[in-house]
């Protein structure tokens, strides 16, 4: 969804008002880096090549946490590393793949499509909502409902995104 579908479907919970352009890229923003950050599952790769085993190297300036690590021949790697100030140390040398979640990038129009998770999207307009419900009254008992209905749904999405349902179809062998 782009940032015009988000904050259309945010409208349809504010009877009739509408969002400002600047204020729905303001709050979208909000959202992904504020409130999300690696909940927005924005995943990315960097790959590092280390030549030996007391050389820290540079991870990306919008890394959050690593996701995953595969080896130079596609595996996974499961050995130890460390993560510290933005850099990350290996035991050994080697290439690797490093999967990890990025900040996503700042929206700054309403035609792109915030670096989230897709799933998401939809919860990001509940967002919309409240903080549009909020904006003159903090204690506002619409907004308060809108921010409770986001964390519970964005709760749902992150459990479907981080355990998806495999079939358990039978698999039926020809021969």
């Amino acid at each position: 969804m782009t940032g015009t579908q988000i904050k259309t479907l945010a409208e349809t919970q504010l009877d009739g008002d509408t969002i400002g352009d600047a204020d729905a890229i303001s709050w979208i923003n909000e959202c992904m880096i504020e409130d999300m950050g690696v909940d927005a599952r924005y995943l990315k790769s960097v790959g590092i090549t280390t030549t030996d085993t007391t050389t820290w190297k540079d991870l990306p300036a919008d890394f959050l946490a690593v996701y995953g690590i595969d080896v130079s021949d596609g595996s996974e790697y499961e050995g130890s590393y460390r993560v510290r100030n933005g850099k990350i140390l290996f035991p050994f040398a080697g290439t690797f793949t490093v999967w990890y979640y990025a900040l996503p990038a700042e929206i700054t129009a309403l035609e792109e499509t915030p670096q989230t998770h897709p799933l998401l999207h939809k919860v990001i307009s509940l967002f919309l909502a409240s903080r549009f419900k909020s904006d003159d009254d903090d204690e506002n008992p619409d907004a308060q409902r809108l921010m409770a209905e986001y964390e519970q749904k964005k709760r749902h999405a992150l459990i479907q995104i981080d355990n998806p349902v495999r079939d358990s179809s039978p698999v039926i062998k020809v021969v």
